[in-house]
């Protein structure tokens, strides 16, 4: 079994397992099966974003640009479904996605805008929070901060998912937090099975950001 298909597969036993308890909560499950799902568009965001820096040497700045209806740009057509693209927040009538809407960062902690050609991010948030899901998650590349080594090409930087709570009042990520931020509200889930199991617990349990 392909290592992506094994961690998305684990990862939804352990989100629809966690947190359920004895008894069967049925929008227990579904909030965490949102999640799950959230989090695999969040990753086919990040490979439709290196397809099209690879052709283009620049990032798309809206999710709705990494869709193309048929006759658009050669080479770039469906680089998402039309219904991820559907479910972007920022536009008018967004149409949630399993309960999700997503939302592209367009500033730097700092308040200077993302460069097309090193940076993206985009936010993935519960339509309905409590209901539709508890977790907002980011997926986040910012090239500026990456090394290289003869062992570890990109051996720091690169892309990086991170999650926090969400609860009903709270507004969707558009700006780059910063490590102040980042050390208070969320943590990292780009990283093995067993740690990002043990990491969703802990953001599921963990209290919600101020």
């Amino acid at each position: 079994m392909p290592v992506k298909t094994f961690l998305s597969s684990a990862l939804a036993v352990g989100l629809m397992l966690g947190g359920c308890g004895d008894r069967l909560d049925t929008g227990a499950i579904q909030k965490k099966l949102n999640e799950t799902n959230a989090l695999a568009k969040l990753r086919q965001y990040q490979v439709a974003q290196n397809v099209l820096q690879n052709e283009t040497d620049s990032f798309a700045r809206r999710l709705p640009d990494l869709f193309q209806k048929e006759g658009g740009p050669p080479g770039r057509p469906g680089m998402i479904p039309r219904e991820l693209a559907a479910a972007w927040g920022q536009g008018p009538n967004p149409v949630p996605l399993n309960g999700y809407l997503f939302a592209d960062l367009t500033d730097n902690a700092d308040g200077s805008q993302l460069d097309p050609h090193m940076q993206f991010g985009l936010c993935a948030y519960p339509a309905e929070p409590g209901r539709s899901g508890d977790l907002l998650m980011l997926i986040l590349l910012d090239k500026r901060t990456m090394t290289i080594s003869e062992d570890k090409p990109m051996s720091r930087g690169g892309h990086a998912i991170w999650a926090r709570t969400y609860k009903p009042g709270d507004k969707p990520v558009t700006s780059w937090p910063s490590q102040a931020e980042f050390e208070r509200d969320f943590v990292r889930l780009d990283r093995s099975v067993e740690d990002a199991r043990a990491l969703l617990d802990t953001v599921n349990t963990r209290k919600p950001a101020s």
